[in-house]
């Protein structure tokens, strides 16, 4: 239950959703977990184990749209954490909209690990 430990859980979620680890992200993403866009709709754990699928097959073209999103939008996740709950924060290093946040990923640790229950995302960039 360790900021290290949250850290860890965020890069294995981003590599599985790219390689279409659907055992993980089953296991991770807790039966009750949203994610909200930026535009307000709502996803579902079957539709994000949907998408890494999807992304899983298109792989190669997926890693270079999210590296050059990365590039554009620089950030750093904040993680903080309170009893068996983490938030990790990701925040804007962009000048124009310095320290924005652009999303947020809720974690609770049951069962001996930690266990994504919620998102949400910004348009802040």
């Amino acid at each position: 239950m360790t900021v290290a430990a949250v850290r860890a859980v965020e890069d294995h979620w981003n590599r599985a959703e790219m390689d279409g680890e659907i055992a993980y992200l089953d296991q991770l993403l807790l039966p009750a977990y949203r994610s909200v866009s930026a535009n307000g709709s709502v996803h579902p754990k079957a539709a994000i184990i949907a998408g890494a699928q999807t992304q899983a097959a298109h792989h190669a073209a997926a890693a270079a749209a999210v590296d050059s999103f990365r590039k554009a939008h620089p950030s750093r996740t904040d993680i903080t954490l309170q009893g068996n709950t983490a938030i990790a924060t990701f925040v804007s290093l962009v000048p124009a909209s310095h320290e924005a946040i652009r999303g947020a990923d809720v974690f609770v640790f049951t069962d001996g690990a930690w266990h994504a229950l919620y998102s949400a995302h910004s348009s802040a960039q």
